[in-house]
């Protein structure tokens, strides 16, 4: 009986504006025992959703409903201030009741007038439009993002370049990698390398690298407000002579030509930042059976979202530009803050970012742990910390590469092959080519894996969200040995009076 669900959406919906309410009115008295009864007398609405039955529309409303209880916990945790909860209690619950009430009125409206197979033929209908604008723009990024041949420069066109790498306890990796760089034909180059506080053997590296040009700087532990490896990229820009700055991750390997090609490359196109994918030679079976949709999703909506995909292993920017933004001052807390440069400039056109090829000769190689802490460090804070983005990004995911595997299990079962499932088959198809084409790219020995792990990845993608969610509001991110998420009271109490004392100074 539809009953059952007017029960259910009327104890979630009344019980959501109560806990909103009263988060916004009395931030003061919210404590964990208030929002527990809240989350509580929520979850008891999919009670009432079981008593309806079992159907796509049911699932979706009960995590919508479990998200909204999620939201209501946070609030009950000292990491959120009460500005920011006063604040962003409104947010949070209008978009979660917004989809609860349109997913209630469809259900209402298809089972009682119509034919319910619309919803699903809706979906798949969209998951056939996300997948023919997958494949055009991984074809067109594919095609258009590689550096391309480029005039030599002359030795008084070169610019010259400073090779930043931090590293903190990756000696191996890091010897390894500064053969790499020594390596390079690029005469007009300076290595700076940063001991973000090792305690492995990297500071023996020191002084046999130091006959070979490298300069080491002694790295401190980062400043109250600013991530670890942030504050690493402010000093190494500090310390930087070049006009180019190329960060570089340890564990990415370049060639001889590697600095060259992509100077040459910024220079003739007048490009600020370039950004470079490295390829994955070897065949390591997890990483790549078991890796994130990142990758997809980038190339996928770069030119819809105007973030366009970018490198963390190896990115170079124009001093110059890096400055005048004002460094990583403004981006002390930003988790991966190569994405805002990148997105900052490709406004402009001054951004590129490229596909290594045999050529380039940039390669690096992950561990699953590696890719996974990486995934878990940065998915939240894209999301601005913010449930009901996370919410309807699964649920976004779900429906556009699962969606038509539904529609054509409904019509299997019902014997009833319509033009929805046709486009269904064909969403699937194209979703698996794109994957198949992306990884092919990146990982050229991996190819096969494509075929077939795309489901995998899907529920990977999904628990690695909500594994980042969970983290950040109720755990801790560890990035190299450090906490990267929250503060305790002690430190933000000093950060606090530390901020005061900087806005009395400027006044």
């Amino acid at each position: 009986m539809n009953i059952y669900l007017i029960y259910a959406v009327a104890i979630s919906s009344l019980s959501s504006l109560l806990a909103a309410i009263f988060c916004a009115l009395k931030p003061s008295l919210v404590s964990r025992a208030i929002v527990y009864t809240f989350a509580t007398l929520n979850l008891s609405a999919i009670f009432w959703l079981y008593s309806y039955g079992l159907g796509i529309s049911t699932y979706t409303l009960s995590i919508l409903i479990i998200f909204l209880s999620i939201n209501f916990i946070r609030y009950g945790s000292s990491r959120i201030d009460r500005g920011t909860m006063a604040n962003s209690i409104w947010f949070n619950t209008a978009l979660l009741l917004l989809g609860l009430s349109l997913i209630f009125s469809l259900e209402i409206q298809l089972t009682q007038f119509l034919n319910f197979s619309l919803f699903i033929d809706s979906v798949i209908g969209i998951s056939f439009v996300g997948s023919v604008t997958a494949a055009v723009n991984i074809i067109r990024t594919i095609a258009k993002s590689r550096l391309y041949k480029t005039p030599k420069l002359t030795s008084a066109q070169k610019p010259t370049v400073t090779v930043a790498i931090a590293a903190r306890n990756e000696d191996k990796a890091l010897s390894e990698c500064l053969n790499n760089v020594l390596s390079s034909d690029y005469e007009k180059m300076e290595v700076l390398v940063l001991d973000d506080c090792s305690t492995d053997g990297t500071g023996s590296l020191m002084r046999f690298y130091a006959n070979h040009g490298v300069r080491f700087i002694s790295g401190q532990e980062p400043p109250l407000g600013w991530l670890g490896q942030n504050w690493t990229y402010e000093r190494l820009l500090q310390e930087a002579s070049g006009e180019y700055i190329m960060f570089l991750g340890v564990d990415t390997k370049i060639s001889s030509r590697t600095i060259s090609r992509t100077v040459q490359f910024a220079k003739f196109y007048t490009y600020k930042m370039i950004s470079v994918q490295p390829m994955f030679l070897h065949l390591d079976f997890w990483p790549q059976l078991l890796q994130p949709l990142r990758l997809l999703w980038q190339t996928t909506f770069r030119s819809l979202l105007k973030r366009p995909p970018v490198s963390g292993g190896l990115w170079m920017i124009e001093k110059k530009s890096l400055e005048d933004y004002g460094g990583f001052k403004d981006l002390a807390k930003v988790v991966n803050p190569e994405k805002n440069l990148a997105t900052h400039l490709y406004t402009s056109d001054s951004y590129f970012y490229a596909f290594a090829n045999a050529d380039d000769g940039v390669i690096s190689r992950k561990r699953l742990t590696s890719l996974w802490d990486s995934a878990i460090r940065s998915y939240y804070p894209h999301t601005g910390r913010n449930p009901a983005l996370v919410c309807y990004t699964i649920l976004l995911t779900l429906a556009a590469l699962l969606a038509p595997a539904l529609g054509l299990y409904q019509a299997i079962t019902t014997g009833q092959y319509t033009i929805s499932v046709i486009l269904g088959v064909i969403a699937s198809v194209i979703w698996w080519i794109s994957h198949l084409i992306l990884v092919t790219r990146v990982s050229p020995s991996g190819w096969f894996l494509a075929l077939f792990n795309l489901p995998i990845m899907i529920v990977v993608e999904v628990f690695l969200i909500i594994t980042s969610l969970f983290k950040y509001e109720f755990g801790e991110v560890k990035w190299k040995g450090r906490n990267i998420c929250w503060l305790d009271k002690e430190e933000q109490l000093k950060l606090d009076a530390w901020q005061k004392m900087q806005q009395d100074i400027k006044s």
